[in-house]
């Protein structure tokens, strides 16, 4: 499922050209180019056409005209703004309410505070359980292998709205041990059950807090029970907190890291 996206100008940059010569012609390939037809740009050459898709971004005056300097600087311009649109489209394509993506996943400064106050209890920041999708063996990876892979996660993460991946009704990987796992090269064809204990959370270890509970009123109450030793054995970095709803049911999840800590909360000295 890989597709090759290559950003020039000129559309014969050495560099890439010598970069295709080892890229198979089945895989696609996206080129945002100042060409405007496929055969007048040497990136296609020798390529599978309908695997080919050029997107133009031509600019109507030279930089050497406009600035003095063939500097990249009105064509990089133009590739933002086409690679803006490349993005946008596939947002909508994966996702059936890209605005709640974008508004769970930016950053914040004056956008976020424009488009949202943020959640403020625990229900409005959790995941629902039910519609995390649940891991199959798919890649090439583990063809040979009756066992989930490493591959396999990261696969399934990238379609998740959540990012949070389940492998089973009861067993649930998060957000950020998944970006930790996809760090590695080597840990692709690593199968689940090799990997370290914690990586996978079963049910029974999440620790169920209200949905009703205001995130602030949640991080009063793991501050409290942080401070013995035996709370900060198991809320702790990586904790999954279960998410319980109206009918006491755990419909939810969050990591722990979510709510949000100064580095004075989570060492004790801030509750």
């Amino acid at each position: 499922n890989d597709t090759l996206l290559l950003i020039t100008f000129s559309g014969r940059t050495a560099e890439l050209l010598m970069l295709l010569q080892h890229i198979r012609s089945s895989v696609p390939l996206i080129a945002i180019t100042s060409h405007t037809n496929p055969s007048t740009c040497s990136l296609f050459h020798h390529r599978n056409p309908s695997n080919c898709i050029l997107l133009p971004a031509p600019i109507p005056v030279s930089e050497t005209v406009s600035f003095g300097l063939a500097a990249p600087t009105t064509s990089t311009t133009v590739a933002l703004t086409i690679g803006d649109a490349l993005a946008m489209a596939v947002l909508n394509r994966l996702h059936s309410s890209p605005a709640d993506v974008f508004h769970k996943y930016h950053p914040g400064g004056a956008i976020g505070a424009a488009v949202s106050k943020g959640p403020q209890r625990m229900a409005e920041l959790a995941a629902i359980v039910a519609d995390v999708p649940i891991a199959r063996i798919q890649s090439r990876h583990s063809s040979a292998s009756t066992s989930l892979t490493v591959l396999d996660i990261l696969l399934t993460a990238a379609r998740s709205s959540s990012g949070w991946v389940r492998l089973s009704s009861r067993t649930i990987v998060g957000p950020r041990t998944i970006q930790k796992l996809g760090r590695d090269p080597s840990n692709l064809d690593r199968e689940i059950h090799h990997l370290e204990a914690g990586t996978v959370v079963e049910k029974q270890d999440w620790i169920s807090i209200p949905g009703s509970s205001t995130i602030e009123e949640a991080k009063q109450w793991i501050m409290d029970m942080r401070r013995g030793e035996r709370g900060k054995q198991f809320l702790k970095e990586g904790t999954i907190l279960g998410i319980v709803d109206e009918e006491k049911e755990v419909s939810g999840v969050v990591e722990i890291e979510e709510l949000g800590w100064t580095e004075e909360e989570w060492s004790g000295d801030g509750g």
